[in-house]
Order: C-alpha cells, then structure tokens, then sequence
C-alpha cells in the first residue's frame, strides 16, 4: 500500500504543477469540487493547481486523515511540488504552507499537532526552503541591536517574497528562538542540507539566533550532568 499511496502522490503533484497555466475553475467546476466534500476558504477564481494544493493542506486538519498510514505521504506531496521550482515555492508561500507547517511542529494548534508526526523530517524540510526564498533582513540584528547592511551569501535560493508575515516571524523569535531549539532536537531533520543551509540563513547576522544555535547546540553535545541551561 505504500507503493500505492506514493503513486497518487506523485499524480497529485504532477496534476499541480502540469495545471499551472491553465484558466480558472468555472464556478460549477468548483461546486462540483465541494459537493464531494473538500471544502476549505478559497477564491473560485483561480487555476486547478492552485485548487489541488489547497484541498491537500485542508486535509491536513481533517478527522479524515490517518495520520499512521497518510501522514508522510500528505508531507510528501508539498516536499515534490516546492522542489519543483520557483514558482511552485512562490505558490506555497502564497497559501501560508510555511506558516501552517511552523504551527504545526511548534504543536501550537491548528488541527494537526507535530507530536502526532512521526518523523519530523519533511515538516523541517518543506519550513527550511519556503523560508530560505523570503528576505529575513527585518530579522537581523547584530550585537549593538543594528541591521546590518552586509547581504547573506550563504543562501543560493532566488528570494521569492521581500518580508515575512507577522504570524511567522512572531513564532520564529518567540520564546527566545524555540524554533531553532525543537530543530536542532531533531537528529533526523538536521542531516538535512536544505534544513542546514536555513539555519545558516536565519543566523547570518544576528545575534539572538546566532547565540541561540550555540548554546542549544553545545548541550546538546554535552551531557546533560556535566552543564547547565
């Protein structure tokens, strides 16, 4: 059955990505849509594509889903399709993914809860690319509380979206970076080079982030009778 699930998989990104350019759904289409069930806030007009990624993210907060047998795979098809290309992460971005997939492994709510995730690994992923393409500049601050001016080099991701939303930004800083924290807890998230290449990112030239990956770090390297935190 695994097999299985991965093939639809690997349809509904196809289907995704080939009806792109198409022209919107026609208001029956998308009654048509809704009477089998997926129903989730969205403008009609707009392409099929942008449909059949909406409806997977609305699943995600479904009683529908069985989180043993469907959850990887539903995480599977957003990891396909933002690694499809530019526009594809664009999209994402546009749809709040990234802000949805934040809440969900910082178990603040929404539905889904990140302790119901086996393996966290593609959360991480999915997180680490669609926030590698917005400028985190507004982020930054060095040691005298300064924006620098010195642009990052260590990101090779075209920057798709010039600031992050309130929403985002607010769970990335809060309680002192726990974000960074619950990613470096994670041994099968961090061997990951997207994963590795945002963390970079998000530290460059700021101070807060930069000393809340050394410290969470060393800790983790230390046992935990021989230091404090």
């Amino acid at each position: 059955m695994a097999d299985v699930r991965a093939s639809f998989a690997n349809i509904i990104v196809t289907l995704a990505k080939l009806s792109e350019p198409d022209p919107p759904l026609s208001l029956s289409e998308l009654n048509a849509w809704s009477n089998e069930g997926f129903s989730y806030s969205m403008d009609h007009v707009t392409s099929l594509s942008l449909h059949v990624i909406s409806g997977c993210l609305a699943v995600l907060n479904t009683p529908r889903l069985d989180f043993n047998k469907n959850m990887q795979q539903l995480l599977h098809v957003f990891y396909c399709y933002m690694k499809s290309g530019a526009a594809e992460r664009k999209q994402l971005l546009n749809l709040g993914v990234h802000t949805c997939f934040t809440r969900v492994l910082l178990d603040l709510g929404g539905g889904l809860r990140g302790g119901q995730c086996s393996d966290t690994s593609t959360l991480h992923c999915v997180i680490a690319v669609l926030l590698s393409s917005v400028d985190l500049g507004e982020m930054r601050l060095t040691s005298n509380g300064e924006q620098p001016d010195s642009p990052c080099h260590l990101n090779n991701l075209p920057i798709l979206c010039g600031s992050l939303d309130i929403e985002t930004k607010q769970m990335l800083l809060s309680d002192n970076y726990s974000y960074i924290r619950r990613l470096l807890e994670d041994s099968t998230a961090i061997g990951h080079d997207e994963v590795v290449v945002f963390l970079k990112y998000l530290c460059w030239e700021n101070a807060r982030a930069s000393k809340r990956s050394f410290t969470r770090g060393v800790v983790l390297c230390i046992p935990s009778s021989q230091c404090r935190y």
